[in-house]
């Protein structure tokens, strides 16, 4: 999936795991931050050994916890996270790591293997399961991108991820998204050069190619939250709805929220900054999916 290029930009202006044994977390020295503490974490997944940081609440108590899902390209762990971890409820602890092979990771990014990267993200969340301060019944996925992708693969293996909200996340296989981009230019919130009309018929005739989500959502037994920017020229979004709203009508925990005049990152078409409503609605789905 195309890399976020309004993130990049951002960046700038603000300047099951892997196998038997592997599953020891190490935690560094605390750095205490107001209302909440930050952790250097490290731990094991499929031979390498990866780097990030725990956000907790210092309040007393075990807090329930998302683990950050990276999108593609190379991420590290403040490179898009904290611009949407930041508008979470800060009842949340929220553990962010680089991915293999950046930053302090070890590894070769970057993989185009989802079960790969849902193992990483599974090791994640066993790393919070072994702290006293994390609810491990509460602990979900948050993920942008390539990690809609990621984060159901990684449900479907572990009954650990309890739920999950994924941003602009594509529900068609990546050969399906891959077109999708290739028509629209994979940037800005219209189509460059190719008439909508055109773009959208011929997305809508293909058929799924390479990995492809869908089955992975059949088997999907959490509350998952879906966002996205009615814009988005990235992955697409109209077709997306028609694999998700079946599943919603057969009975799927699942919500859907299209922001109009909003691009791939859920930043507003011509603006540069979140549609408004983004924070409230993460904040009033999880109010009512975790405790």
């Amino acid at each position: 999936m195309g890399k976020v290029a309004a993130l990049a930009l951002l960046s700038l202006l603000a300047a099951g795991c892997g196998g038997e044994g592997e599953r020891s977390a190490r935690f560094g020295a605390t750095q205490e931050l107001g209302d909440t503490r930050s952790v250097e974490v490290t731990f094991q997944s499929h031979g390498a050994t990866l780097a990030g940081t725990l956000q907790v609440p210092s309040a007393e108590g075990s807090h329930p916890a998302l683990v950050w899902v990276h999108g593609s390209g190379r991420e590290a762990r403040e490179t898009t996270s904290r611009f949407y971890t930041d508008l979470l409820d800060p009842r949340f602890a929220v553990l962010a790591f680089d991915k293999r092979g950046v930053g302090k990771s070890q590894g070769r990014c970057c993989p185009l293997d989802f079960d790969l990267l849902a193992d990483d993200v599974l090791a994640a969340v066993d790393a919070l399961r072994s702290r006293d301060d994390i609810d491990d019944d509460q602990i979900g996925l948050l993920g942008l991108s390539q990690g809609g992708w990621i984060i159901p693969v990684a449900a479907t293996k572990s009954d650990h991820v309890a739920f999950a909200v994924i941003l602009s996340g594509s529900a068609v296989s990546v050969g399906e998204e891959g077109l999708y981009s290739d028509l629209t230019g994979d940037v800005g919130c219209a189509p460059s050069g190719n008439p909508p009309a055109l773009v959208s018929r011929l997305v809508r005739e293909a058929k799924p190619s390479e990995f492809d989500p869908r089955p992975y959502f059949a088997r999907l037994e959490i509350p998952v939250l879906w966002l996205y920017g009615a814009n988005d020229m990235s992955q697409p979004v109209e077709k997306d709805l028609t694999v998700l709203g079946p599943l919603v009508r057969r009975g799927k925990e699942f919500e859907i929220v299209v922001f109009p005049d909003t691009d791939h990152a859920l930043l507003q078409c011509g603006g540069g900054a979140f549609v408004p409503e983004l924070g409230s609605t993460m904040h009033q789905w999880l109010r009512e999916h975790v405790r």
